[in-house]
């Protein structure tokens, strides 16, 4: 009877037991999170950034003619060519190409071109050259006889009655002009030595808030078909 009770007791503590041991919690481990990628971010944002406004026009075409860009047809036409952009006081931004011409391409007796004496620098040059080259000064055989022409007519004015001595004063005061023009041969040696003289000249274009722009002004004396001519041709 003893041994049934002890089986019996046995039995019971088995199965307290193996209850206990169904509802102890089990001991867990932390798993270590693996990171997530970051989602790819394209770069075509950043890298396409707004054109310097310099760029806009050089790299850009007017719309009457598109067989090339500006810079090329500016940096081609015109000698020593920079770029430069600024902000007007009213707030416009303007881009400046800041070149030269020749006094050759500005002046030439020969094909009746004078876009020199509206340009300061050229018209300064060009003063110079006839101011150097005065008959008076330049040609001492022809200066000679305009002088005796002129002592012999103003004889002639002082013994003259007043009505003729008139006459004679105004021919003195045109060979006296004769003095002070510039002597061919002098003028046409000096010119061809200055023909390659740089005149600085600019020429702007004004942006507007969309990028877009048109051509704004120049310091050259020329209409804007005339300057798009020599640029294009």
């Amino acid at each position: 009877m003893k041994s049934l009770n002890i089986i019996g007791i046995l039995a019971v503590s088995s199965l307290l037991i193996g209850c206990r041991s169904n509802h102890t919690p089990q001991a867990t481990t932390p798993q270590a999170t693996t990171p997530q990628a970051a989602p790819a971010q394209s770069d075509t944002a950043q890298s396409a950034k707004p054109q310097a406004p310099v760029d806009l026009v050089r790299n850009g075409y007017l719309k009457s003619n598109q067989t090339t860009t500006i810079g090329r047809a500016l940096e081609h036409t015109f000698s020593n060519g920079t770029w430069k952009s600024f902000t007007t006081d009213k707030g416009v931004t303007i881009v400046e190409f800041d070149g030269s011409s020749t006094l050759g391409e500005l002046y030439s007796p020969s094909t009746g071109e004078d876009s020199c004496s509206a340009m300061p620098v050229c018209a300064a040059l060009l003063a110079k050259i006839e101011a150097s080259c005065k008959t008076s000064l330049a040609n001492p055989t022809r200066t000679q006889e305009l002088n005796d022409q002129i002592s012999a007519l103003q004889e002639k004015a002082a013994a003259a009655d007043q009505m003729m001595a008139e006459v004679y004063h105004n021919q003195i005061s045109d060979l006296k002009g004769k003095l002070n023009e510039p002597d061919n041969a002098c003028f046409n040696q000096k010119y061809d030595q200055n023909g390659s003289y740089p005149i600085p000249i600019e020429i702007q274009f004004s942006l507007n808030f969309d990028g877009s722009f048109q051509y704004s002004d120049t310091t050259l004396p020329w209409s804007q078909d005339k300057l798009f001519y020599k640029m294009y041709n």
